[in-house]
């Protein structure tokens, strides 16, 4: 496949986004609510690209339908960028 290091995440009745600010970005919010330098940061080892599907869902807004299969469509779209760059999903 593909997407060997491009990962996904799903979180149920949570958005999966605060994943971003919780576990993958380069900063943490402390119990005295500062901001700390997060080690363990997924850009310190890779590129992450985060895909919302369906839109509306966390960062990304359309005004066209949001439908599963126009969500399809889009990430299919995307398969030939990757397979022509794949460095974008190398680890």
């Amino acid at each position: 496949m593909i997407l060997s290091s491009c990962g996904f995440r799903a979180v149920l009745d949570a958005p999966a986004c605060l994943a971003s600010f919780f576990e993958n970005g380069p900063a943490n919010i402390t119990k005295s609510l500062t901001v700390a330098h997060n080690p363990d940061s997924w850009n310190n080892k890779a590129n992450v690209l985060y895909i919302d599907q369906p839109v509306n869902t966390g960062f990304s807004y359309v005004d066209a339908a949001n439908t599963t299969l126009a969500a399809s469509k889009d990430i299919y779209a995307l398969l030939p960028i990757l397979r022509a760059v794949p460095a974008i999903c190398e680890a």
